[in-house]
């Protein structure tokens, strides 16, 4: 779904909508525009179904829907009314402003490009096919000083911390967070660069592409690290012609700084500082996990589960599987179900993936049985029959199911620890080569 996109639109309701009604005309809407239930497959329907998909993971979702008004709210106000303080409004008032004021951005209102950095927390969880995972700790942040900043910055400006702000522009100069940043134009060969300075006059260079698009570049500047010796600086960007964005921190470490690359991710740039989520002080990088890519689907028909990272000490750390973040798998897994009915096998594999970190796979595997694609044209992904990664020569293994493919993924990928009763399923086919060299 577009950033412009309201979701109540999207699903043919109005503000007031109950839950019953929501539900109710997403499962009409979803049966009837489905790739897989309409001559052809694919074609406009799955644009359609992506946006439909999209709306009900907002709406559907009480937290989520809340999350989405307050954002929505913010933005346009600060859009159309100019930068103020937020006005405290009954749920359905807001509700109702929302709607008719996103018509309003949508059109082009003053500042719109500014005020959509505010509700972009709705175009980053489902643009281009991104996972459906929680944004219920994720906070709009409609302060009037955030918002000034995302509208425009520059000439030396303080920034607000914990926020991601749009890139201001060549030969900014911007404070946050005791450190001093520079923002520099692409020259000759070489792409856009963000230089940063800390208090102890040590510096760090984030350097982009030069295909990078500027105009939906992020940074933010924060502590993920409460035992760090200062802010860390988070830089997202796209390239031209690139489905995914990049994610870049500039973290401090006990001398100067190091660069930790957090890999290109699908969908657009993170919109959203990342926030501690579990209690012990850390702040969390809630991501799509990009492994889950074409395994089993198409890129535009792809789901993700939600991948969480850490990034203390100048290291990357996968937490996911930490049991600290169930409220978040059980969101995403919620979510991924009904579409996992409708036949998607890409949905199938986020859903089972989810159920695993909730400890609800046996459950969850018995309705991907029910419910996956057994005609779909999409290849399936290659095994190994060992434990090793990367898979040693010979021990390579193809599959004539995708229960099968699927078990071997999420074993592989650490979802699941064991291996997993695959139900009514045809064993792995190993190739002919490594059966001749069993013998």
């Amino acid at each position: 779904m577009s950033g412009s996109a309201d979701p109540y639109a999207v699903l043919g309701l109005t503000p007031d909508a109950d839950a019953a009604q929501i539900r109710a005309a997403y499962l009409a809407l979803a049966r009837q525009h489905h790739p897989d239930r309409r001559a052809g497959g694919a074609g406009p329907s799955e644009d359609r179904i992506k946006e439909i998909n999209a709306a009900f993971a907002v709406l559907g979702d009480a937290r989520r829907r809340a999350a989405y008004d307050r954002a929505a709210q913010a933005a346009v106000v600060a859009a159309v009314d100019g930068v103020r303080p937020a006005v405290h409004r009954s749920p359905t008032e807001a509700r109702r402003l929302a709607s008719r004021r996103s018509r309003v951005i949508a059109r082009g209102g003053a500042g719109a490009a500014g005020a959509l950095v505010a509700v972009s927390v709705l175009a980053v969880a489902h643009a281009n096919g991104l996972p459906r995972f929680s944004l219920a700790h994720f906070d709009a942040r409609p302060e009037a000083e955030a918002m000034r900043a995302n509208l425009a910055i520059g000439g030396g400006d303080a920034a607000p911390e914990n926020v991601m702000l749009p890139w201001p522009g060549r030969g900014a100069q911007v404070r946050s967070g005791g450190l001093e940043l520079s923002f520099e134009a692409a020259r000759g060969d070489g792409g856009a660069r963000l230089t940063v300075r800390d208090a102890g006059g040590d510096t760090v260079a984030l350097s982009l592409p030069k295909d990078a698009e500027l105009d939906g570049a992020r940074y933010g500047v924060g502590r993920l690290d409460p035992d760090s010796r200062g802010a860390s600086v988070v830089l997202a960007y796209r390239s031209r012609g690139e489905a995914g964005a990049q994610l870049k921190v500039a973290a401090p470490v006990d001398r100067g700084w190091k660069i930790v690359d957090l890999g290109p991710r699908p969908g657009a740039p993170l919109a959203v500082f990342p926030e501690e989520i579990d209690g012990d002080g850390v702040a969390e990088f809630v991501l799509p996990d990009a492994r889950f890519l074409s395994v089993f689907g198409p890129p535009r028909q792809a789901l993700f589960p939600p991948q969480i990272l850490q990034v203390r000490a100048g290291q990357v750390v996968d937490v996911s599987d930490s049991g600290r973040f169930v409220a978040v798998f059980r969101a995403d897994m919620e979510a991924a179900r009904p579409i996992c009915a409708l036949g998607s096998n890409s949905a199938c594999a986020a859903f089972v993936a989810d159920a695993a970190r909730v400890g609800r796979l046996e459950w969850a595997w018995s309705v991907m049985l029910q419910s996956y694609d057994r005609k779909a044209g999409w290849p399936l992904p290659s095994g190994c029959a060992a434990e090793a990664v990367p898979c040693p020569a010979g021990q390579g293994r193809r599959f004539t199911g995708y229960p099968a493919a699927l078990e071997d993924f999420l074993r592989r990928s650490g979802y699941v620890r064991a291996h997993i009763d695959l139900g009514e399923e045809a064993p792995p086919v190993t190739p002919p080569a490594s059966r001749a060299g069993a013998r």
